[in-house]
């Protein structure tokens, strides 16, 4: 992991273990693995690529993946995207804010991008409306270079 990757993973991380003893709930190994794996990730997964990076390092049910990712999104140190209809896939939450998705409809591959005017224009909707943004997804959908050379 870059040293940025590990400061977001340790500030999830602590995150987190505030979170589950708010709840009343244990901290357990296995919880810290399967962030590990969503904070190494430099792209999207689903909860199939988890399962199986994960049981390579620990014998584990997807029921247990399931459980403990809508722990993190609860928690806010993950977010769910569900591009084009697809499966939900998951992306770490911090230290990955103002930025955007452009998906492939030919191709689906999700290609990030970060931009300050995507930050410059949260700011000022919430100047406009009065409100603060705790949440938002910025994607645009169309053909990538890729695709659009291949016609």
């Amino acid at each position: 992991m870059t040293d940025s990757k590990v400061n977001h993973f340790n500030k999830s991380l602590e995150l987190l273990q505030q979170y589950i003893k708010e709840k009343g709930l244990r901290y357990t190994s296995e919880r810290k693995i399967i962030l590990e794996e969503i904070y190494n990730s430099d792209q999207h997964i689903d909860v199939e690529h988890i399962y199986q990076s994960v049981n390579k390092k620990i014998s584990i049910s997807k029921a247990t993946i399931y459980n403990n990712i809508e722990l993190f999104e609860q928690c806010g140190i993950i977010r769910k995207n569900n591009f084009l209809g697809k499966s939900n896939i998951y992306e770490r939450n911090i230290g990955n804010q103002n930025h955007g998705h452009f998906v492939c409809k030919s191709c689906q591959k999700i290609i990030e991008f970060c931009d300050i005017r995507v930050y410059l224009i949260q700011k000022s909707i919430e100047k406009s409306l009065n409100c603060q943004i705790e949440n938002s997804d910025f994607l645009f959908q169309g053909i990538c270079q890729e695709c659009s050379q291949k016609d």
